[in-house]
Order: C-alpha cells, then sequence, then structure tokens
C-alpha cells in the first residue's frame, strides 16, 4: 500500500449496541487477531535478523509451517503490516524515506495549523538495535494518521512549547514531541523529538495513546 493511499484509509465508526451472536463473532475475531499479530511478530524478528537469507515468501513459507497457515496468505498479511509497496522487504528508514512520510504528514496537519518536522535524532533512534524489532514506516504513517484523527485538533491548541508522547499501544512505538512556533510561516511545528518501541514506555509528560 502506498502512503498516499495509507494516510487516507477511513474508519467505520463502531455500532453501539451487539447481539450475543456479533458479540461472540467479535471475540472470536479478536481472538484470531493475537493469533495472527504473534505469527506476524515471529516473522518479523526471523526477516530482520535474517536479513537477505531468504526472501519474505521464504520466511513466510518457514512461519507457514509451524503456525498452520497458507505460505501465500502469510505473506500478504505481512507485507500488508510491515511493508509498503514499493518495498522489497522492511528496510532501515532512510533521510528521503522520512523527507516522503513528513510531506504527507503535512497534508494532514495543516488541516489544524500544524506542519510535521523529524529531528536527526529521531533518524538515528527509528533505527536503533534497542528497538528489538525495526520500526517502519508504516508503522509510524498509522502512529501519526490516528493521532491527527484524534488529537489533531487537541495538539494545536497545546500552543507553542507544550510537550507530549503519542503512545501506539499496537505496536509499542513512542513519539515524543514538542510543539514549536514557526514565525516566518505563522503556524505551530510539531517537532518529533524521537522514537523508540517499548511497551509501557513512561514519562512525565501528557499521552496521547492511539490504537
Amino acid at each position: 500500500m502506498k502512503l498516499s493511499e495509507l494516510l487516507n484509509i477511513s474508519f467505520p465508526e463502531l455500532e453501539e449496541a451487539m447481539s450475543r451472536q456479533e458479540l461472540e463473532n467479535n471475540i472470536s475475531k479478536r481472538q484470531r487477531t493475537q493469533f495472527v499479530d504473534a505469527m506476524l511478530k515471529a516473522m518479523h524478528r526471523l526477516v530482520t535478523s535474517k536479513g537477505d537469507r531468504s526472501s519474505i515468501g521464504g520466511y513466510a513459507f518457514d512461519i507457514a509451517r509451524s503456525f498452520g497457515m497458507n505460505p501465500k496468505d502469510v505473506e500478504q498479511l505481512y507485507r500488508e503490516k510491515y511493508m509498503t509497496e514499493d518495498e522489497e522487504r522492511p528496510t532501515v528508514i532512510t533521510q528521503a524515506m522520512l523527507d516522503k512520510l513528513e510531506y504527507y504528514l503535512d497534508q494532514l496537519f495543516k488541516n489544524v495549523g500544524m506542519d510535521v518536522e523529524f529531528t536527526r535524532h529521531f533518524l538515528d533512534r527509528v533505527n536503533d538495535p534497542r528497538n528489538k524489532e525495526q520500526i517502519t514506516l508504516k508503522e509510524l504513517a498509522i502512529l501519526f494518521k490516528d493521532a491527527y484523527i484524534k488529537y489533531g485538533k487537541k495538539i494545536a491548541k497545546m500552543g507553542p512549547d507544550a510537550e507530549a508522547v503519542i503512545k501506539d499501544m499496537r505496536s509499542d512505538v513512542n513519539v515524543p514531541f514538542v510543539l514549536n512556533w514557526d514565525e516566518k510561516n505563522q503556524e505551530l511545528d510539531l517537532v518529533a523529538k524521537t522514537v523508540m518501541r517499548k511497551k509501557g514506555f513512561s514519562t512525565p509528560d501528557p499521552e496521547l495513546p492511539v490504537g
């Protein structure tokens, strides 16, 4: 999926009431989601640790055999979660990739009078081995898109020098940011200072959970 398409996904509203059958179906879907998530995380660890030793399809075959799934289905699910359309495999994030993401995020956040920027430290930290699993461009795109939908207006009202942390509860990716006033362009800059994948990340700053 291309970044431009990813950031234009519309999310249907949840129904206010559920029948017993709908509730049971929802629980069943949740269990399947947890199973698939565990499977894809296992494959991602394999891909990031083994690198080019095998193709994505090859890794999918190995994981599918362990989890009793169809290899082609596993590969498709993996690509949908961890990769954008133009990637052959998840890779370290480059400055050019961040610039591309920033361009699309600016199109979103301009609606609430903000611009998005990434620091040099953000680029260093996004590829840091301490994340254990490589943070992907797709994960960042979803995190920021969800933050815009849920907190865009709230963030804009926080004003210059305010700091907070966007926390993706699905991927455990955390993005601390500060708001700077851009006098030249008369807008707030949302400056993503750093990023890390860490479950249970704690901070004294306001937390903005998504997912």
